[in-house]
C-alpha cells in the first residue's frame, strides 16, 4: 500500500491546482462506472499512472510522470453534462468525449505538451478514429483508465472534497 499512498501523494502534490478548479469540481458530483464520479475515477487513473511511471522508472524506464498525471486529472474532463443533451447515445460520448476533455484540459493547463494531447484523446484506445500510439504515456492511461473501470463499480463513491 506503500505505493498507492506515495503516488496519492504526488497526485495531490502536481495536480493540487487541478482538483480545486471549476472544471473539476463540476465533475466531482457527476456519476460515472456505476457507483463512482467522474471525479473520483479520474483521481484513482491519475494515481495508477503515477504508480506506473514509478515502477517503469526502477526499471530503467523514464516516463513524462508530471504531465501524464496532469492528463489523468483531466482525460473525462468532457464526461461533463453527459446526462443533459450533450451527447447523443453512447457511442457519440465514447467517440467525443476524449476531443472535448482535450480541449477542457487546454482551458485549463494551457498549451498541451503533444503527449498530454494523445494521452487525453487517445484514452478510449482502440476506440478512437486513429490507432496509432506514438507515446508509451497514452498506453499508461489507457490501461489506468480500464482497469479503474473495471474497479470502480466495486468501489464506494469517496468525495475528493
Amino acid at each position: 500500500m506503500a505505493g498507492k499512498s506515495f503516488a496519492a501523494e504526488y497526485v495531490q502534490k502536481v495536480g493540487g491546482d487541478i482538483i480545486k478548479s471549476r472544471p473539476f469540481q463540476a465533475v466531482e458530483d457527476q456519476k460515472h462506472h456505476l457507483r463512482s464520479t467522474v471525479g473520483s475515477h479520474s483521481l484513482r487513473v491519475a494515481q495508477l499512472c503515477a504508480f506506473f511511471c514509478d515502477c517503469l522508472s526502477k526499471a530503467g524506464v523514464e516516463t513524462e510522470k508530471e504531465d501524464l498525471v496532469k492528463a489523468a486529472l483531466c482525460h473525462d474532463l468532457g464526461m461533463r453534462g453527459r446526462y443533459t443533451k450533450r451527447y447523443s447515445s453512447g457511442r457519440d460520448i465514447i467517440k467525443n468525449h476524449p476531443l472535448n476533455s482535450s480541449d477542457e484540459a487546454e482551458k485549463l493547463l494551457g498549451e498541451l505538451t503533444e503527449m498530454q494531447r494523445e494521452a487525453i484523446e487517445k484514452h478510449m484506445w482502440p476506440l478512437c478514429a486513429d490507432r496509432r500510439i506514438r507515446h508509451k504515456e497514452t498506453a499508461l492511461i489507457t490501461i489506468a483508465d480500464k482497469l479503474c473501470a473495471i474497479a470502480d463499480p466495486l468501489l464506494a463513491v469517496k468525495s475528493n472534497k
